[in-house]
């Protein structure tokens, strides 16, 4: 049987490796997902210093990690979103809400949706530079969805 682990990281709390050496041998049968905390939600009151910044706008390729056809985010109030970030939420990446519309409905939306496909394809630069926008952005990220 394996197991599934999923963390985030402060640059002060403990790290995905201490994790991996408290795991021992058992660390061969665990499949690991981590990433850096990012400014959203409980974490918007933290201290800038405390989060990795991994990505720098202008200098590193800014793909959405998830896959074109990949997950959608279902929120508790019935809002559809196109990825599974947390950042995303509340933004106009909005494709719509399930009490208005049928799920296959707004994803056939969201398979023909221009600026979406924009997203996918050339990734949050192509985005940023079409909607010159990059100077309001951040420098640096956590992850590619805050830009």
């Amino acid at each position: 049987m394996t197991t599934d682990i999923v963390g985030c990281f402060f640059a002060d709390s403990i790290q995905p490796g201490d994790i991996l050496n408290e795991l021992g041998e058992y660390a061969y049968k665990t499949r690991f997902v981590y990433q850096p905390v990012f400014r959203t939600g409980l974490a918007s009151d933290f201290s800038e210093e405390r989060f990795v910044r991994l990505y720098e706008v202008g200098k590193d390729r800014l793909f959405c990690p998830a896959p074109r056809k990949g997950p959608l985010l279902i929120t508790s109030r019935l809002d559809l979103y196109p990825c599974c970030s947390q950042v995303a939420q509340n933004t106009i990446l909005r494709i719509g809400n399930l009490r208005d519309n049928p799920l296959a409905e707004l994803v056939k939306d969201m398979e023909h949706n221009k600026l979406l496909a924009k997203l996918f394809t050339e990734g949050l630069d192509g985005l940023l530079d079409a909607a010159g926008i990059t100077e309001e952005c951040p420098k640096r990220l956590s992850v590619p969805c805050e830009a």
